[in-house]
């Protein structure tokens, strides 16, 4: 958002399969509870989120529920340092509750570094309309959407959390650039060039991709490079 502000997205994802749905006409019912904190260096709460979402669906839904995935889309502003963040999400239905403790950096554009300075690498095998979340927090406008790196257009990429792919399957890979220096011919543009590389178990490249250029600045993330 600014060099001293990131926009975190949190995608939190529940597999249908998993849920008891309480028995409605002509459907069925459920509610979640969203609990979530981000806890700072010093052990002390920066940001937190607490939730709860009914969630209604048809009876031509409810029938395809095995095959579906709740998301519910939370966000934090953060200033550069390291975090962990801890998050609970509890079904109601049934009483069954999921766990999520995670480290993570937001980084320092202002720290000297040979390095480019880059977000989290997302893998994903989804895209869906953003209407297609169970919840968001907060203001779900076009500003926040702008911010979101895990927004493209009126799509979320959903991101892909085992990292396990069928052949059948795209596999899409986003990531941001931060610290790239600006294009002498255009101060809007940059020069980033971008390939990647597979290796098997055993250490042996397996695929790898011609370079991609990536020049242009994200709309809404000052001097953030989108790559995808």
């Amino acid at each position: 958002i600014s060099p001293t502000a990131y926009f975190v997205p949190v995608s939190v994802k529940i597999p249908g399969s998993v849920i008891a749905l309480a028995e409605k006409r002509n459907g069925g019912q459920t509610q979640f509870d969203f609990v979530g904190q981000v806890i700072d260096e010093r052990k002390h709460i920066v940001a937190k989120v607490r939730d709860l979402i009914t969630v209604k669906l048809g009876a031509s839904d409810t029938e395809k529920l095995a095959s579906r995935n709740f998301h519910y889309d939370a966000g934090f502003t953060l200033a550069p340092g390291k975090y962990r963040i801890q998050f609970l999400v509890r079904e109601n239905q049934s009483g069954k509750m999921g766990t999520f403790d995670f480290r993570f950096v937001v980084p320092d554009l202002a720290a000297d570094s040979m390095l480019l300075k880059t977000s989290s690498v997302i893998w994903s095998n989804q895209r869906e309309p953003l209407k297609a979340a169970v919840g968001t927090v907060g203001d779900p406008g076009k500003k926040i959407n702008n911010s979101d790196p895990l927004v493209s257009g009126n799509e979320k990429i959903v991101p892909n959390i085992t990292k396990v792919f069928r052949r059948s399957q795209n596999m899409y890979i986003t990531f941001d650039v931060y610290d790239a220096m600006p294009d002498p011919d255009a101060v809007r543009a940059r020069r980033v060039m971008v390939s990647m590389s597979l290796f098997n178990s055993k250490g042996m490249k397996a695929f790898e991709s011609q370079p991609i250029k990536a020049t242009s600045l994200a709309a809404a993330r000052p001097n953030a490079v989108q790559v995808q």
